[in-house]
């Protein structure tokens, strides 16, 4: 279905959601393989420069693209219904449910091929690993329930009457609070950092939400803005070129050290001018083709994450060629297979539990 050409604005980004969920999911499956694809491969030159090239361009992009459109669909979620009891039953069902049905088979396939036993199964099945130990197959479920139990907080920051300054002055303390973490840096810190750079990435996604939902058109200095947070990627992969891994020696090596040891803080600038470059394609493209694709592929991006990271993780441990195309191949279908039958097993109890409260409050009044 075709989407009206409005003037572009915040509203744009919520327009093109499912485009930009799907682009988000698909981005993290190709990364992950590309990173294998290199890690196995023996090939050089030409013939790996499309994945040196996805690699150095696109990357992991896609967690912080993720993690924003998950803050701005919360925030309309929330704006239209500030129960906070309600929204953290249905958002903790609506991830817990589908972790649940997959996650205690998953974990317990890894427990098995490792050896391990029962309460190392528990330890991961419980998300701890992943914030004691830093185990990061599913660190993006751990990360994103941290989320919603702190967003009745984000929300009334972002919320209030001066919500631009204060959302500056949040964003400013979190980068404070993760510069000190970087520059004193502990075993702790370092197994979670994955976690804790994109959540200031999910805080200017809320804010993007507001934005979004009082149809906020951009200004000039919005466009100078993504346009400015896009082009420094290439000024990136430029000094990357000239950098000569000699320390000060090269002045280009002193901006280069920089900004690949905040590299996350640069592509969370990176993935706003990305999805405002997305959302020009996609309006000036307007595909009815892309829109009915996106779709069912956008209501699936958690399950289909859930599974793919997961029979990744379990084919590694049995030592399978991940790095290669056809494997690669028989897994993501493996992965869409399975994801569909959580999806449709999820929606039944999620269902089922939502009708079993409706008559609990019939009872009650």
């Amino acid at each position: 279905m075709k989407k009206d050409r409005e003037t572009l604005g915040f509203h744009s980004i919520s327009a093109y959601r499912n485009e930009l969920f799907a682009f988000s999911i698909i981005s993290i499956i190709l990364f992950h393989f590309v990173g294998d694809f290199l890690d196995s491969t023996t090939a050089t030159g030409i013939a790996i420069m499309p994945a040196n090239m996805f690699a150095d361009i696109i990357s992991s992009i896609g967690v912080e693209i993720f993690a924003l459109l998950s803050g701005l669909g919360l925030y309309f979620s929330f704006r239209k219904n500030s129960d906070v009891q309600r929204f953290y039953k249905k958002r903790f069902i609506r991830i817990l449910v589908p972790y649940g049905i997959f996650g205690c088979v998953a974990w317990l396939v890894l427990t098995v091929i490792s050896k391990k036993d029962f309460w190392y199964y528990i330890y991961n099945f419980s998300l701890m690993s992943f914030w004691n130990s830093g185990n990061v197959m599913l660190w993006y479920i751990a990360f994103i329930l941290v989320m919603y139990l702190a967003f009745p907080l984000i929300f009334a920051i972002i919320n209030s009457e001066h919500s631009g300054r204060n959302t500056l002055i949040t964003l400013a303390i979190m980068y404070l609070i993760l510069f000190a973490c970087e520059n004193n840096s502990t075993s702790i810190y370092s197994d979670v950092e994955i976690a804790l750079w994109r959540m200031p990435v999910f805080v200017v996604g809320t804010y993007f939400g507001k934005l979004a939902y009082e149809k906020r058109q951009f200004k000039i200095s919005d466009y100078v803005f993504f346009i400015a947070v896009f082009a420094q990627k290439f000024l990136f992969l430029f000094l990357e070129i000239f950098s000569d891994g000699e320390g000060a020696a090269n002045p280009f090596n002193v901006i280069y050290d920089f900004t690949h040891k905040y590299f996350r803080i640069f592509s969370g600038l990176y993935s706003l001018g990305l999805i405002f470059i997305l959302v020009v394609i996609f309006r000036f493209f307007n595909s009815g083709i892309v829109s009915k694709i996106s779709l069912p592929i956008s209501k699936i991006t958690l399950e289909l994450y859930i599974t793919h990271v997961t029979i990744r993780n379990i084919s590694r441990a049995l030592n399978l060629p991940i790095g290669k195309f056809w494997f690669f191949l028989i897994y993501i279908s493996l992965s869409i297979i399975v994801t569909i039958l959580i999806n449709v097993v999820s929606n039944i109890i999620i269902q089922r539990i939502n009708n079993g409260s409706k008559q609990k409050l019939r009872h009650c009044r």
